[in-house]
């Protein structure tokens, strides 16, 4: 039997740190940020000492190095060797620092410049004992067991503060007009001076950010109530187009103090967000109104790389932006601005509030008037009302007379359903009824076995994907109509008229191509026959929806590292070193902490739509003329296409540029398989689609056909994806097949998604449940977060 021997488990600290900081810090630039940073937290906590100073930082920028200078409270030796250099300690953590308002308490230190930097200098000098210190390190002698970073009292100064150097390898050099635009987005607003090479960079105040409205009426409340956990003083603002802004301050959460001012505009869709002015992630969060802009505030939390905001913030922001909507709906409500801002009508439909609709102005034949809907509430007491919610004109002609004029409801949605609604529920109309009817019904005797099979696979298909018990029948329907969905009826009656295009055709699948038949099928539901029975899938009800939640609330899965999390990130290898650990628990922890969800595409994981879900194409080109003449609502809930007996290894599906596209669309990209496996019961339900994109970030938000909870997925690219914010409410198109979930990308910015030769597209993903109407916890300011 050979001898054995045993060696110990080495670590080249150098690449591990450099590999730990590139997990965490999806920019080269984050050492600017991070120093920066750091800078401005010294400077809060000098301020809270009562220390009379002119605050400043410096930070100077070379192709080789990087240099920020601060006056703020320096550090001591015993800072610098218990947390600067220790990796998951921190000196800000703790009352005093967390009451100077400042902005990290990570514990990261020198590691943020060690994933670029090759070389590190700190120069200190302490307002707290006087102590001057320099440090100094090199990357590739760093050591977990041998001392590698050297120490030195220098002469005072008299004046405290730090100086971080961070050596950049020529190899690798900073782009400087880069550097700038990276630092001045994150200070910017600063209420001190900051300079990059001389240049003021910050002090520029939120408004700037935020251009309200011009002003047609505002209106200002003290101590207003936004809902039933929120209350702020706020300003409204309103244009003479309708378009709103909201600035909040005094903001009181569930009675508790939140300090901060919130800056929202209509339609900005995206809202940058700060804490002690100095920016964090962007945030997008569902809202009738669109809502973006600023928030700063000292409840919102980064992750440790702050590329993100921590759940309990994002959830902040959506409560907070639910009763903003809320607010603004009440109050525009009572005025003209009502009948100019879609934003109003879409939050009065989605919750049923049709009673603030009475400033909506709605036409009234003959002579095509316009007139309030509470005019018409007023009139109705005395004798009531014809309505006509069709576009037949000859129909209009014929029962609007001077005597009996005729109330016409808008074509377009959300308008229709709020006239709908308050005069069904706050005036005396009757319904001119130009309703479709049966003319004649097809006995089941006479039925063909293609009408069989027909009928069979769409009763079945929508008793057990929609839940929805429905009886089909088949016959000649008036006005040419293809198809009549009777939802008055239990079960649900559907007729189909089997000489229309839609139908004929898919009854000759039954002989021409059998094994397409299925997928017609899903497809005419989803296009022709979902939006007419929605109402009646049972998690679109609140109960529906709340059980389907017990299947989504699993334990949250974190996609990047928070602060919770990094703590132990050195220490892990120090007590494997000290034989506090074996190396498997060592191992386990690691890779525990440094998990991050990421989506890599290149060349090879990029296929055509048409190779995989071909029927899908063709199926749509067909379908697209009843879609279109029955008129399907394009914003509304849509339930996913769905193919899950079919495969697919492609991360990206194109559609190319001579074929049609698929709703518009001709770029697919596929969710991380780890959020597939976790939310795919999500994304088989109807859904609503938004999205918002900006900088280096896209944000979808899912919103299920309840509203009563939504899904946010965001991808974070290593490119720049946009220089200008966007984003919109778009068309449901996601693609649900076996083994993958592919998600629509705007054409807008569909190219920053598509990998050329070699190249591979890189985005890291996080994925979280949202609430709109529910409320977070406020944070302990005494624990340690």
């Amino acid at each position: 039997m050979s001898a054995s021997e045993r060696i110990p488990f080495r670590i080249e600290i150098n690449q591990i740190i450099e590999l730990l900081a590139k997990q965490i810090y999806q920019s080269p630039l984050a050492l600017l940020r991070e120093n920066c940073q750091n800078a401005y937290d010294a400077i809060l906590q000098r301020r809270y000492l009562g220390q009379y100073f002119e605050p400043e930082i410096s930070v100077t920028i070379t192709p080789t190095e990087v240099r920020v200078t601060d006056n703020g409270i320096g550090m001591t030796k015993q800072d610098l060797v218990n947390h600067y250099w220790r990796a998951g300690s921190s000196g800000k953590n703790n009352a005093e620092a967390r009451a100077a308002g400042v902005v990290g308490t990570f514990g990261i230190g020198a590691m943020a410049n060690f994933g670029v930097a090759s070389e590190l200098i700190v120069i200190t000098e302490s307002a707290r004992d006087g102590q001057r210190t320099a440090s100094h390190a090199l990357r590739e002698t760093l050591s977990a067991t041998e001392d590698c970073i050297e120490m030195t009292s220098e002469q005072l100064s008299g004046q405290p503060g730090t100086t971080v150097i961070a050596k950049i390898p020529e190899a690798t050099p900073v782009n400087l007009n880069a550097a700038t635009t990276y630092i001045r987005e994150f200070v910017r607003h600063l209420d001190i001076p900051v300079f990059v090479n001389k240049k003021l960079v910050s002090q520029e105040q939120f408004e700037a950010s935020v251009i309200m409205p011009v002003a047609d009426w505002t209106e200002s409340n003290q101590d207003a109530t936004l809902g039933p956990q929120f209350r702020a003083d706020v300003n409204l603002v309103v244009a003479k187009t309708g378009e709103v802004g909201l600035s909040l301050s005094k903001i009181r959460y569930s009675g508790t103090p939140i300090d901060g001012v919130i800056l929202l505009r209509q339609g900005m869709h995206q809202i940058r967000t700060f804490r002690s002015r100095f920016a964090l992630a962007n945030a997008s969060v569902s809202s009738s109104y669109g809502f973006g802009g600023i928030a700063n505030s000292g409840i919102l939390e980064p992750t440790a790389g702050r590329e993100a905001l921590t759940t309990s913030s994002l959830q902040f922001i959506q409560s907070l932006v639910t009763a903003c909507d809320k607010y603004t709906s009440e109050k525009i409500a009572g005025t003209p601005s009502s009948n100019s801002n879609t934003g109003f009508m879409d939050w009065v439909a989605k919750h049923g509030r049709f009673e603030l609709c009475s400033n909506l102005i709605v036409r009234m034949e003959p002579n095509n008037r316009s007139v309030p809907l509470k005019d018409i509430s007023q009139w109705t007491k005395v004798s009531p009302f014809n309505y006509f919610d069709g576009i037949d004109q000859a129909l209009i002609n014929q029962y609007a007379t001077e005597d009996q004029p005729l109330i016409v409801l808008s074509t377009r949605h959300p308008r229709k359903k709020c006239e709908l609604g308050y005069l069904q529920s706050y005036c005396k109309v009757t319904r001119i009824v130009d309703a479709p009817t049966v003319l004649v019904r097809k006995p089941e005797r006479d039925w063909t076995v293609n009408d069989s099979a027909f009928a069979l696979r769409l009763m079945s298909i929508l008793e057990s994907d929609y839940f929805v018990h429905v009886q089909v029948t088949f016959g000649k329907i008036s006005h040419g109509l293809p198809i009549l969905v009777d939802t008055s009826k239990s079960p649900i009656e559907i007729v189909l008229d089997t000489d229309g295009a839609t139908a004929a055709m898919i009854l000759r699948l039954y002989d021409e191509d059998f094994m397409a038949l299925t997928g017609m099928v899903k497809d005419f539901i989803r296009n022709v026959i979902f939006t007419k029975i929605s109402k009646f899938v049972p998690s679109s009800t609140r109960q529906g929806a709340e059980a389907f939640l017990q299947a989504l609330r699993r334990p949250r899965e974190v996609f990047e590292i928070e602060k919770s999390d990094l703590g132990s990130l050195g220490e892990i290898w120090q007590d494997y070193l000290e034989g506090k650990l074996s190396l498997a628990e060592a191992a386990k922890q690691s890779t525990i902490i440094v998990r991050t969800n990421v989506q890599v595409v290149d060349r090879s994981a990029t296929g055509s739509v048409a190779s995989v879900i071909p029927d899908v194409l063709e199926n749509q080109r067909i379908l697209e003329q009843a879609e279109s003449s029955d008129g399907a609502e394009e914003l509304e809930a849509l339930p996913a296409i769905t193919r899950l007996e079919k495969e697919s290894p492609a991360k990206l599906l194109t559609i190319e540029e001579d074929e049609a596209p698929l709703k518009g669309y001709r770029c697919f990209l596929a969710i991380t398989d780890r959020v597939r496996e976790d939310r795919v019961g999500f994304f088989l339900q109807p859904h609503r689609t938004e999205i918002v994109w900006a900088g280096q970030k896209a944000i979808y938000i899912f919103q299920h056909h309840s509203g009563q909870f939504g899904l946010y997925y965001e991808l974070q690219s290593t490119e720049l994806l946009a220089d200008v914010p966007d984003g919109r409410s778009i068309s449901t198109c996601t693609i649900v097949l076996k083994n993958q979930i592919y998600i629509p990308v705007p054409n807008e910015i569909r190219d920053k998604f598509i990998p050329k030769e070699a190249e591979k597209k890189r985005f890291e993903i996080r994925c979280e449940l949202l609430f709109p109407d529910i409320g977070v916890a406020t944070p302990d300011k005494d624990s340690d977060r």
